[in-house]
């Protein structure tokens, strides 16, 4: 069966007791906890950015704790929050990671739950989900892309970034001159010292406040992020790690082999709406902190949205416009938008803000072909 045996919650109890300590209630509380860091050498906003950007991520694998208060509605017991370990509710509580990284083609992050653990696996181009709840699992190709363009370290279908790395990587990529950068003063994590990039937006329409990533003072690779929305000085999400080793995982940590009696959901199969995960198509209304990102999401072969994500839209807000018809969901640091046609659009900007965007000629956005 591979790496993905029986009792699939118990094999991560070994490795630095994490999990036992996380369920005591004593490293949740101090995991995430910044301490003055050791004497690093001065770098400036741009070094460090050039540092982040152009430095190829290094192996490694560890634990993280992701937090999220953003304000959301109460979740469908579906989805579940502390203790759940489906990834849709990583929008909501705190939740337990383990991610593996040997590349851009082999990557891994199990999403420990109370009863049991979600992973997302990829090995060349297969992207594979499992979740132990229901013993499901669902399969897409990856279009496999030229060496150093593949996106780092692991694509995971969730609402929220699953590491550090995703989540700098999305947020440095939206750098222009609408936004101000400062390194900060340094701070330890995950018992490495490490630089604060500070990221604030200039305009005062986004919900985003400031954004604060930790970077490794030797490897240069995220190891914290933090986002604070407008007016609150408490982070509305974190993800950062508590433990992390920085050599290359074991192959077969990132082989599958569907475990007896699983339903396994195939994306791309024939009369799926979404031919495969490399041909979803996406555009952006408006420019800089502002800009809502419009895309399609991949549904499963029976129309539905993969990952859990059902339930959710369910119980927001219906909205109706030029776009159509939709669910509205309204957080402290987005806003996002699901349409009955499948497309998702969403932006760290309020409701009204969105639905403008949303009813612009531009995001039209039809399905690939």
């Amino acid at each position: 069966m591979g790496v993905l045996a029986n009792r699939p919650v118990l094999r991560w109890l070994v490795p630095a007791g994490v999990l036992t300590a996380i369920v005591a209630g004593g490293l949740v509380a101090t995991a995430l906890q910044a301490t003055a860091g050791a004497p690093l050498p001065t770098r400036s906003p741009v070094q460090l950015l050039a540092d982040v950007r152009t430095g190829a991520p290094p192996d490694f694998s560890g634990t993280l704790v992701v937090r999220a208060d953003l304000g959301l509605p109460a979740l469908p017991q579906a989805i579940g929050g502390d203790g759940s370990s489906q990834f849709a509710s990583l929008v909501a509580g705190t939740h337990t990671l383990r991610a593996w990284y040997a590349g851009p083609t082999q990557t891994r992050v199990a999403l420990l739950g109370a009863l049991g653990e979600s992973d997302v696996i990829r090995d060349g181009s297969d992207l594979w989900t499992w979740s132990s709840t229901d013993n499901s699992a669902t399969h897409a190709v990856v279009p496999m892309r030229p060496e150093g363009t593949d996106p780092s370290p692991a694509t995971v279908p969730s609402a929220l970034p699953t590491t550090p790395q995703q989540a700098a990587s999305a947020l440095l990529a939206a750098l222009d001159p609408s936004t101000s950068v400062t390194v900060g003063a340094p701070v330890t994590v995950a018992g490495r010292s490490s630089y604060t990039l500070v990221i604030s937006p200039r305009d005062p329409a986004s919900l985003i406040s400031q954004v604060r990533i930790a970077v490794d003072g030797e490897k240069f690779m995220p190891l914290r992020v933090q986002v604070f929305a407008q007016g609150s000085a408490k982070p509305a999400f974190e993800i950062g790690f508590n433990q992390v080793t920085f050599s290359r995982p074991d192959a077969a940590l990132f082989q599958f082999n569907p475990p007896p009696g699983v339903t396994v959901h195939r994306l791309g199969s024939p009369g799926s709406p979404e031919v495969s995960l490399g041909r979803t198509r996406a555009t952006v209304v408006g420019s800089g902190w502002t800009s809502v990102v419009v895309t399609r999401l991949a549904l499963d072969e029976h129309g539905q949205l993969p990952f859990g994500l059902g339930p959710l839209v369910k119980v927001l807000p219906a909205v109706h416009g030029a776009f159509g018809d939709g669910n509205i969901l309204e957080a402290r640091l987005f806003t996002a938008l699901v349409t009955t046609d499948g497309r998702v659009m969403i932006g760290a900007v309020d409701g009204p803000t969105l639905l403008i965007a949303a009813n612009s000629p531009a995001a039209t956005l039809t399905a690939p072909k």
